[in-house]
């Protein structure tokens, strides 16, 4: 069933309100009441959608990591494990939607109280990665230097403005390539 446009609208001000008090308060000083005077709604309209302030970062964060890994095919990349071009693709995608993004990854990466959020992120990420090979102590490592890796060039690339994303790209593909061809699939 499709979502009424108001609906859509009102959790987008409310979504709107939320990233830039995030970005002028900080998400620890932010209340309800603050979120719905931004949005310009009622308080309880803010509580017809979300539980708490947690469960609005929660579900930003989480539609943009379901839109990063929607067309994520695992199995798909792990048998084309030794093919650049493909790993490239997928690199550069998620580094484009990133930047769809990059403003709320810059507020997220650099709020301290935001940062249990992400980690539990990259641990959902982890373990889906994981799913796709022999469940061995070699792969975990791997998939956790790799995935790490990348986070930590995000996070290089939309804090501190670090190299372009073809730098970026190029960089990591290389780093990936060689990681996967020590993998063990199922």
């Amino acid at each position: 069933m499709k979502e009424d446009l108001r609906v859509i609208k009102t959790k987008e001000a409310i979504k709107n309100a939320f990233i830039s008090l995030i970005e002028e308060k900080g998400f620890e000083n932010i209340k309800i009441i603050d979120i719905a005077r931004r949005a310009n709604v009622n308080r309880n309209t803010i509580y017809l959608h979300y539980d708490s302030k947690e469960q609005i970062i929660e579900t930003l964060i989480d539609e943009i990591f379901t839109k990063e890994l929607s067309d994520f095919n695992m199995a798909d990349y792990l048998k084309a494990r030794q093919s650049r071009r493909l790993l490239k693709e997928l690199i550069n995608k998620i580094f484009l939607i990133v930047r769809e993004h990059v403003e709320l990854y810059r507020i997220i990466l650099t709020d301290q109280n935001l940062s249990g959020y992400l980690t539990f992120k990259l641990r959902k990420i982890k373990t889906f990665i994981l799913e796709s090979l022999k469940p061995v102590l070699k792969n975990e490592i791997i998939v956790e230097y790799v995935v790490s890796g990348i986070f930590g060039t995000f996070m290089n690339w939309v804090v501190y403005d670090k190299g372009s994303i073809e730098e970026n790209v190029a960089i990591i593909t290389d780093l990936v390539i060689s990681n996967l061809r020590h993998t063990q699939y199922r």
